[in-house]
């Protein structure tokens, strides 16, 4: 057995040019629209909770079903405005919000702060 001489030891180390970047000020992005499925996993998928026009809050219900559901929450605080279906990372259609960001990022009011752990 012929062994292959290691051309690369360590991996490759470029050179990271941050010059442009390293005293600049980190500028948060915020995505524009938000899209949430409402089929989490293999079981059922989840009915929607709101409809296009609510205004949602970060952590609150918005899909919710009966036997093996997975209940789906707001990321982002703003205004539904679809409510349908959307391409999945699977490939395929599914049924979906979209929520348009209103960048405040305003907590449910039924959320309770935890205890640090």
């Amino acid at each position: 057995m012929q062994r292959m001489a290691r051309s690369f030891f360590g991996g490759v180390h470029p050179k990271g040019y941050k010059e442009l970047s390293c005293e600049m000020p980190i500028t948060p992005i915020y995505p524009k629209t938000v899209t949430i499925c409402l089929s989490q996993h293999i079981g059922a998928p989840c009915k929607p909770l709101v409809k296009i026009g609510d205004r949602v809050t970060v952590g609150q219900k918005i899909g919710d079903g009966q036997g093996l559901c997975a209940p789906v929450h707001a990321s982002v605080s703003g205004e539904v405005v679809l409510v349908g279906l959307r391409p999945a990372p699977t490939g395929t259609y599914m049924e979906s919000i979209v929520i348009a960001n209103d960048g405040k990022y305003t907590l449910c009011p039924t959320l309770e702060k935890r205890d640090s752990i």
